[in-house]
């Protein structure tokens, strides 16, 4: 997949309310300059362009081994990993324009994401924490990024069972394993991402082992699992020594 903005292959597949002259400038390499404070979303399109750039200022391809944390994950998985979350993300932003839902969000095409408004005094972790959680939301729905995310799933369980059977590994090699599996939880979950971020969070302060306690709760629960639920597992492991 190239690494050009797949926006544009799909913004002119769909019925847009623009002129077709757009989305050949665009296609043809032109650049599109204005900033988001400079735009006023005349149209569907520029809606989501500026989408698009918000969540390419948030998150690259690059970030993806890092957010899920398999560090050396294949390039072609993370950019199609990156591909999935990116097209559900304006799939969404697009059914909230027909909505009407967009216009009440204003220039502040991050917020209806999930991204607050740009804060440079905002905490390093609590971005990668929002950034993990909206990376394994939108990305579970999509066909294919969805299949890459249970692959690496499935890799990680298995270095799990072989730590678990080595024992001299701790928890703290275990960690990725369960990080995984709590944000796939999380981001199946239909709540907005503002009411999963104090959960993430929350989660983000246990010890390596006490997260461990939460992904074995969550893994033994074969039914559906609620924001509540998840709320209840974890607040139990953080008053667990």
């Amino acid at each position: 997949m190239s690494k050009k903005s797949m926006y544009w292959q799909l913004a002119c597949l769909l019925p847009f309310a623009t002129s077709t002259s757009l989305c050949a400038e665009n296609l043809s390499g032109t650049a599109y300059s204005a900033s988001l404070e400079e735009q006023f979303f005349p149209s569907k399109t520029y809606f989501l362009m500026a989408v698009d750039n918000e969540i390419t200022r948030n998150i690259r391809d690059q970030d993806v081994g890092d957010l899920i944390g398999v560090p050396n994950i294949d390039t072609n998985h993370a950019e199609a990993i990156y591909y999935g979350m990116r097209k559900a993300m304006l799939k969404y932003a697009a059914r909230a324009w027909d909505a009407g839902v967009a216009a009440s969000y204003g220039k502040n095409v991050g917020r209806m994401i999930g991204w607050q408004k740009p804060d440079e005094s905002r905490d390093p972790n609590d971005v990668r924490i929002v950034n993990k959680l909206l990376l394994f939301r939108y990305a579970q729905q999509f066909g294919e990024s969805n299949e890459l995310l249970q692959h690496y799933y499935q890799e990680l369980s298995q270095k799990a069972v072989q730590m678990e059977e080595n024992t001299v590994a701790g928890c703290k090699q275990q960690e990725n394993y369960s990080d995984y599996f709590f944000y796939r939880k999380l981001g199946r979950l239909s709540a907005n991402p503002d009411q999963l971020f104090p959960i993430a969070a929350n989660y983000e302060a246990l010890f390596s082992c006490n997260k461990l306690r939460v992904q074995a709760r969550l893994s033994t629960d074969k039914s559906l699992i609620s924001k509540y639920d998840i709320v209840s597992i974890v607040s139990s492991a953080e008053d667990a020594y």
